[in-house]
């Protein structure tokens, strides 16, 4: 298993010894991670240092002889001579970015799966999102490490009540959703949650739940009609389902859609999957 962190630090040549810490970050072995770039005094010469660190209370991460089986930090701390970054060679506008890539080769031992309560504030939690007016407390660089829209949303000034709103989301499925792309929650998508699931996902480009939705939706669509399709013309006959239901929230909708030229070329078995669900519409 192998992952990446990139970390971009702002005003690096007034970076103090102690340095500027990343986000936490957790990736899909349940542990907690953070990375480190600081300034390193040896002696007379000053150097960067990059350091990884565990998140866990107590560490034993790796095997190394320099240091003690508990240790949770592992790094550089003379990776490149100070100098070399304040006179402009290595920073541009004053900025440093560090990319550090880490391949986990072996995991022992049981490792619980984390259990997230996004509604209260946590102690790696970094920013607050409010959805029907309920505030969520999430993780910044996790979400737009998922999610372009994320991405743009937190590069944005923060807003004078230090939440960012969500509109037009309903919590349940939010919240749902969350439970998809956090790793080790053990949440599945089924039957009940896969539409939604789809909706936010197209929303947010969230790519690869885009692509675990479909896949479960071309599954329950083989069911249905196997033998009468292809794979392709399924996954079209869905894709092209799951888009007019976007439109759909209310009987009158479903009246003014069926009347399109668009819902007239569907064929049959797809014009039949969308009325069928909206019969539990308002």
């Amino acid at each position: 298993m192998a992952f990446a962190f990139t970390f971009d630090v702002i005003d690096v040549s007034n970076l103090s010894l102690r340095g500027k810490w990343s986000h936490v970050v957790r990736h899909t072995d349940s542990t907690s991670w953070k990375l480190n770039v600081c300034k390193v005094r040896t002696g007379k010469e000053e150097f960067l240092g990059v350091y990884l660190q565990s998140m866990l209370e107590v560490g034993t991460q790796w095997k190394d002889l320099v240091f003690t089986p508990d240790q949770r930090t592992l790094g550089i701390p003379c990776l490149l001579k100070w100098k070399k970054i304040v006179d402009g060679t290595f920073a541009a506008d004053d900025t440093v970015r560090a990319h550090v890539v880490v391949r986990v080769e072996e995991i022992k031992g049981i490792c619980p799966s984390p259990h997230y309560i996004f509604t209260t504030r946590s102690t790696d939690s970094d920013v607050v999102v409010s959805v029907e007016g309920r505030n969520l407390y999430l993780h910044k660089q996790f979400l737009s490490l998922n999610s372009p829209v994320f991405k743009q949303l937190f590069s944005q000034p923060l807003p004078p009540t230090r939440i960012y709103d969500i509109d037009n989301v309903k919590f349940d499925e939010f919240v749902n959703l969350l439970h998809i792309i956090y790793p080790g929650t053990g949440r599945e998508i089924n039957r009940n949650n896969c539409a939604s699931l789809l909706l936010l996902a197209d929303r947010f480009q969230i790519k690869h739940v885009i692509d675990q939705a479909e896949a479960f939706a071309l599954r329950e669509i083989i069911k249905r009609r196997k033998g009468k399709q292809s794979d392709d013309d399924l996954l079209r006959s869905f894709r092209l389902e799951h888009g007019f239901m976007g439109e759909i929230q209310t009987m009158d909708d479903m009246r003014r859609v069926s009347q399109t030229a668009a819902f007239l070329a569907l064929d049959m078995a797809t014009q039949n999957a969308i009325f069928h669900r909206s019969m539990t519409l308002p």
